[in-house]
């Protein structure tokens, strides 16, 4: 919690970095698997799961 508020009094985040690389390493343990992944917006963590199971993505007509 310590380290949640320093980087919110410095208003500065990264998707990358030691704290994100702790974190990641800590879900990843408490999962009980090797890697994790961290995503800054939920469309892409939506997008890395799809590819992730292969999973084929709908054509909207908007690309």
């Amino acid at each position: 919690m310590k380290q949640i508020h320093g980087i919110l009094d410095r208003n500065w985040m990264t998707n990358s970095g030691s704290l994100v690389e702790a974190f990641k390493q800590r879900i990843a343990h408490h999962l009980g698997v090797r890697h994790c992944v961290a995503t800054c917006y939920g469309a892409i963590a939506l997008e890395t799961a799809i590819r992730a199971l292969e999973l084929e993505f709908m054509s909207t007509g908007s690309h």
